[in-house]
């Protein structure tokens, strides 16, 4: 499951990635053209490569929270809860051993 919401995540910045390439593509092509100047395309190249990246974490943090939830929806244990699990049930065996040695 971890490996295929990799893929997911990955996909979804790939996504972002290609159109930022192919906005680039076409500003380039303008400028070519003539219908815009060098420094007006570096601008609007530079506004998109932002917008881009934040995009890229707006998506990170949608797919974090769609997997939290997944998980929560599936009732799977945090890392955080089995690690209190488990030293609660070394402190439950401190005391089994105690209470042993006492009898």
């Amino acid at each position: 499951m971890k490996n295929l919401l990799g893929k997911i995540v990955s996909l979804e910045l790939g996504i972002v990635s290609s159109a930022t390439e192919k906005v680039k593509g076409v500003v380039e092509e303008l400028i070519k053209q003539g219908q815009v100047g060098e420094g007006e395309a570096k601008k609007v190249i530079d506004s998109l490569v932002k917008l881009g990246e934040k995009n890229k974490e707006e998506i990170k943090k949608y797919v974090g929270k769609m997997i939290a939830d997944t998980l929560h929806g599936l009732d799977i244990p945090t890392r955080k809860e089995l690690q209190k699990l488990n030293k609660d049930l070394e402190e439950l065996k401190k005391g089994l051993k105690k209470t042993k040695r006492g009898a």
